[in-house]
């Protein structure tokens, strides 16, 4: 295989990924981790749109120096900044109060309400929260424009460690990821919810699930039909399988891009960024038995075939209620 030819194929791994996105937007709805925490009652209805909340692995609620550096950071332009006591700041006609707190601030039973995995370990291990809340504004400022101005100054507050980004006034929660960061700084942060480094949605759906079982069984039936397209596979298609990891750490169904397959086994790179399994990691090659197989997919002319288990799963990862941010 020339060089260029296995360049361009090699890269389809990380166009896999996409098929999701593109699902989505042809369904006209937003990621489905990212709203799938609407699940998530919100248990603070006393002053919507203007609190953002991160939650973190190491609670530590911001000193005066930390305030204004951040106001810095967050209002470039704006001169007429004053730090008070117990976390207050005025910026202009705007004034602000960051905290932080130890201890869960879900709700105890958030983490078996959220179906996508990364978000249920963020509900159930952050050890504390940082927030920031408008409690002064301009008259007539809007819900939305409250809003972005305490992603900006909470974005640059932020920790290192933070694991999540939630909205107590709607109940919506996301992976707090380094696109998510870019897009508070921006003061979108409505956009900060669906981030474009958003992973793809890991499901908690019983292994024995009997629709789960139901189309895993199709693709393995119909991987004939993924062998013949892949035989005249071109520079622009996408192939992939989704196969079982499992370590000490857990066990998780992941996305293989494709190289080759032979009577046994399957050649790939791995497409998923892994929850909780540690012994591979996303883009790594690896050696899969044809046998583990539970899904296929493949991409030709921007068309999808295949993915099995992605509508049981897209449907299981569904917002119960539309977010009204």
């Amino acid at each position: 295989m020339a060089d260029n030819d296995r360049n361009r194929r090699a890269a389809g791994w990380r166009r896999v990924n996409a098929v999701f996105e593109r699902l989505r937007a042809k369904a006209d709805r937003t990621p489905a981790a990212v709203t799938a925490a609407d699940a998530v009652a919100p248990p603070d209805q006393a002053a919507p749109g203007c609190r953002l909340v991160l939650l973190v692995a190491l609670p530590a609620p911001p000193d005066a120096d930390a305030l204004s550096l951040a106001a810095a950071a967050a209002f470039p332009d704006e001169e007429d900044v004053e730090v008070g006591e117990n976390g207050y700041l005025q910026v202009g006609g705007w004034a602000f109060r960051a905290t932080a707190g130890a201890g869960p601030l879900l709700p105890p039973d958030a983490a078996d309400r959220l179906p996508e995995l990364r978000l249920q370990a963020a509900a159930r291990e952050h050890a504390g929260w940082l927030a920031v809340e408008v409690t002064d504004a301009p008259d007539g400022t809007s819900a939305a424009t409250r809003a972005s101005l305490a992603g900006r100054l909470l974005a640059a507050l932020a920790p290192a460690d933070a694991l999540a980004l939630f909205r107590p006034s709607t109940g919506r929660v996301s992976l707090y990821t380094p696109a998510a960061a870019g897009q508070l700084r921006a003061g979108r942060a409505a956009a900060a919810f669906r981030p474009a480094d958003q992973p793809v949605p890991i499901a908690g759906v019983a292994d024995d699930d009997p629709r789960l079982t139901a189309a895993a069984a199709v693709a393995r039936n119909r991987f004939g039909e993924f062998l013949a397209a892949l035989a005249e596979r071109g520079p622009a298609d996408t192939f992939a399988v989704k196969v079982p990891f499992a370590d000490d750490h857990g066990r998780e169904f992941m996305w293989v891009a494709v190289d080759s397959v032979d009577a046994t086994h399957i050649v790939g790179r791995l497409d998923n960024r892994p929850a909780f399994v540690r012994a591979v990691h996303l883009g790594e090659r690896v050696l899969v038995a044809r046998a583990d197989l539970n899904d296929w997919l493949y991409v030709r002319g921007g068309e999808l075939h295949g993915g099995f288990t992605l509508k049981l799963l897209d449907e299981h990862l569904k917002p119960p209620r539309s977010d009204v941010s």
